[in-house]
């Protein structure tokens, strides 16, 4: 199984919180220098564990239903009826509020009765067409009177298709002046009420899904490169002690936004029993250390382990057991977290290190390790 570092956000950066190592080992050392270089110390220390192939990262996020709209009528007019209040629940189809049916009525009405005259001055100029087209055959009528009868004709057929066409706009309004459920959810907002005059496209209620929830989330731009859509991350929730799911990273934002961070989206992949849009949740968002591999492994150390040279540069002692002795090792240091660091270097895994009293260590000096030596993986970090 890979180790796995949890980081919560909102922590120090490692470069400024190295820089207090020097203060803290002087603080934890409880030994005291002394003159007589001869007398072999007794140090503190720990065995180098398997390196760190995967970090963590804890981020708060909100959960929000997958599927949520904006309900509206799209022509404006009076709420007859609103059946539905603030949490309720409804089904697909369910009516959840009309618009006073009778000016559309009317309207489809008039166009019906537009449209029938238009038929009928269809018919009319058709058959004036028709007969002006034998009496042009038999000579009896110029080409100009013709083509003014056809003129006729060919007009009053287009009419015909543009009253017809206002007769299904008609029908249309009335048929979309009631709101149904366009899926199964619940009633997260109302913005009006019943008698109420409403504009085109006015907001009436907001419908949110239940079955299908998501987390939205924001990242900094240290982790958005690490992260793929399809990833898979282990979100909990506060308010629900123990409640864990897998949560599959569905979007990624390609743009930053406020303090600088990137939106993210994760769907639940299965149903958490009192979970809630508008709960908190908290995402472990997991991925592979930069400086994992075969190459370079890094490790866990404590604080006390770290010595802060004059620059930039930071050391730990590791154990000779050849020459029982401590060899000074520069390291790198990656990150923090409380009072452990990640390392890496010139590092392997069984390696011993001095773990308190650093500062006071030297380049090949003689030591003893306090308690002796223990098998792999033990270690005296008292």
């Amino acid at each position: 199984m890979p180790k796995t570092r949890t980081f919560r956000t909102g922590i120090r950066p490692a470069a400024v919180a190295i820089a207090a190592l020097t203060v803290l080992a002087l603080a934890g050392c409880q030994d005291v220098e002394t003159k007589d270089k001869n007398v072999v110390r007794s140090i503190q220390w720990m065995t180098m564990q398997d390196g760190v192939d995967e970090q963590q990262r804890l981020i708060a996020g909100l959960v929000k239903p997958v599927d949520s709209t904006a309900l509206s009528f799209e022509s404006a007019g009076k709420i007859s009826e609103l059946l539905v209040d603030l949490g309720d629940r409804v089904k697909t189809g369910d009516v959840i509020a009309r618009l006073d049916p009778k000016p559309f009525q009317l309207k489809t009405e008039a166009a019906q009765a537009n449209l029938a005259r238009a038929k009928a001055q269809f018919r009319e100029n058709q058959q004036e067409f028709e007969r002006q087209k034998k009496l042009f055959e038999g000579k009896w009528v110029s080409q100009a009177k013709l083509d003014a009868a056809l003129a006729a004709f060919e007009a009053a057929e287009s009419e015909v298709k543009a009253v017809h066409s206002q007769v299904k706009l008609a029908q249309r309004d009335l048929k979309m002046a009631v709101i149904r459920a366009p899926f199964d959810g619940a009633i997260s907002n109302k913005a009006a009420h019943a008698y109420q005059e409403v504009a085109s496209g006015q907001t009436i209620v907001q419908l949110s899904g239940e079955h299908k929830l998501e987390i939205v989330t924001n990242v900094p731009p240290s982790l958005v490169n690490k992260l793929k859509v399809g990833q898979a991350m282990r979100a909990t929730f506060p308010s629900l002690p123990g409640a864990a799911v897998s949560a599959d990273i569905r979007e990624i934002g390609s743009r930053a936004r406020e303090a600088n961070s990137f939106p993210v989206k994760l769907r639940l992949a299965g149903p958490v029993k009192g979970l809630h849009a508008g709960m908190s949740a908290e995402v472990a968002f997991t991925f592979k250390s930069a400086y994992s591999g075969p190459a370079v492994s890094a490790f866990m150390a404590p604080l006390s382990a770290i010595l802060a040279g004059d620059t930039q540069d930071h050391y730990v002692f590791v154990y000779d057991k050849a020459k029982s002795a401590v060899t000074k090792r520069k390291i790198l240091v990656r990150d923090i977290r409380n009072n452990l660091v990640e390392i890496t270097g010139n590092l392997k895994g069984g390696e011993i290190i001095a773990t308190a009293g650093v500062s006071f260590l030297r380049e090949g000096q003689k030591v003893k390790l306090l308690g002796g030596e223990a098998p792999y993986g033990g270690g005296n970090q008292s």
